[in-house]
């Protein structure tokens, strides 16, 4: 039974119309036209020019480098949502996976056969990605800057730009599929996948807590030691992106943490199982959250931005000054805009791989007496305790970082929390909404228990 054979019969228009294919897809397009949109952005700052807007010589460089930094901090989450739908499009095909290889499929045709189909579903992704792009520069290309739209044409990539955009997204589901394939044990009797027990690595701890310590005392040493204007924001910046690697080294072990918590504070049953998911799969658990952490990280700095702009004095500013600062809140918007948009999107797709992944707990259970609502009531506990700790977490180490850098009066200044507090709020609500909408999944595979 060769893969040239076996591909149609099971990649056919029945198997790419079911409802994880099309997640898949959506969720290869959205990070695409997200990503190749800010790039655009940014390249419209860096063709920049004197002439189209007289009196900034003094502030390209200042929208560049913020431009920088926005697309770093939108790429994180794009890059989640992109390695979501390279999870979701590998659990999905298991069952079919393991029915070839009792029919007498080799390894080899089962190992085509699980690459083939995800490197498909991401072509089209990545496809609609680009024409979203496309599409999306309509709007976006209206968006003011001093005072002036950035222009369609201006955030048009160049051709070898768009094409690494789309090379990077290739490259990132041939990985992914593959990593996928590490997995999976492919014999006679079967495709069965590998389970490795989770742990949060205390080393990692260490060297978050370490890079912490360095960087708040990079952030106070900012304050002694004179620096010049660029030097003092490039060092600004490097402190912002030490803070964000810290989360990544540390979140995975906060969320276990959150787990144990959760575990022994529980007074229901569905509570407790999902506490003691969270401990056992806290990386996983804490890549379907690290983008609201990361949000709620930067919420601490975007209401110390929004802050600094209330109290700053218009009328002693110049024109191309003045415009900056509502540059600055414009931008502050779209980054948090754009980043809700891909936390939910990952939401969803992370909900329903995990689905996926705990299809037998969940049928199992449901065989054992336990009703819909409980079931529910599972699925959403394993998201809700990890996003309280996520965003505890992620305020705390920005506090941690801002306090020393713009002070304390800016970042308690009512008009600061508040902006905090509605970024917080509104990402919990996003993420709680998405994973509402996955709760048909999880009675969905539960259904196949009814029916045994």
């Amino acid at each position: 039974m060769s893969a040239r054979a076996v591909l149609p019969l099971l990649i056919n228009r029945r198997s790419l119309s079911q409802r994880t294919s099309v997640l898949t897809v959506i969720a290869y397009a959205v990070p695409t036209a997200i990503i190749l949109t800010v790039a655009g952005g940014a390249w419209a700052f860096f063709r920049w020019t004197p002439e189209r807007f007289p009196g900034t010589e003094d502030l390209s460089g200042m929208y560049q480098v913020l431009a920088v930094f926005a697309s770093i901090l939108l790429l994180i989450p794009a890059a989640n949502l992109g390695a979501a739908a390279a999870k979701l499009s590998a659990r999905r095909n298991d069952l079919r996976l393991s029915t070839l290889s009792l029919l007498g499929a080799s390894p080899g045709t089962v190992r085509a056969v699980a690459l083939a189909e995800p490197l498909l579903l991401a072509g089209v992704g990545i496809l609609a990605g680009v024409l979203g792009y496309l599409a999306m520069l309509l709007p976006f290309s209206r968006i003011h800057f001093q005072n002036e739209p950035l222009g369609y044409t201006a955030m048009l990539l160049p051709w070898w730009a768009l094409l690494a955009g789309i090379a990077v997204m290739a490259v990132l589901s041939l990985v992914s599929a593959a990593l996928g394939l590490r997995r999976v044990s492919v014999s006679p009797l079967g495709v069965r996948m590998r389970q490795q027990a989770q742990r949060a690595g205390v080393l990692r701890v260490v060297i978050g807590g370490v890079l912490l310590a360095g960087a708040c005392a990079v952030a106070v040493g900012l304050n002694v030691v004179p620096l010049g204007a660029g030097v003092a924001i490039g060092v600004a910046l490097g402190v912002v992106a030490a803070g964000l690697l810290i989360l990544g080294l540390i979140g995975g072990w906060i969320v276990q943490l959150s787990g144990r918590i959760a575990a022994k504070v529980a007074t229901r049953p569905q509570d407790l199982m999902a506490a003691r998911i969270v401990c056992d799969v806290p990386k996983q658990c804490w890549q379907r959250v690290s983008g609201l952490a990361m949000t709620a990280f930067a919420a601490v700095f975007l209401g110390a931005g929004v802050a600094i702009i209330s109290e700053a004095n218009a009328e002693a500013m110049n024109p191309a000054e003045a415009a900056l600062m509502v540059d600055i809140r414009t931008g502050l918007l779209l980054t948090v805009g754009i980043a809700f948009l891909l936390i939910g999107a990952t939401a969803v797709i992370n909900q329903n791989v995990d689905i996926l992944d705990r299809a037998e707990v969940y049928r199992g259970l449901h065989a054992v007496g336990m009703g819909d609502a409980a079931l529910t009531r599972l699925s959403i506990r394993t998201v809700t305790i990890p996003v309280a700790a996520s965003i505890v977490f992620g305020v705390f180490s920005a506090l941690v970082l801002a306090l020393p850098l713009v002070g304390m009066a800016l970042v308690f200044a009512p008009l600061s929390m508040l902006a905090c507090a509605l970024v917080c709020v509104l990402g919990t609500l996003l993420l709680w909404l998405a994973v509402r909408l996955s709760g048909r999944a999880v009675l969905g595979v539960a259904d196949v228990a009814r029916t045994v």
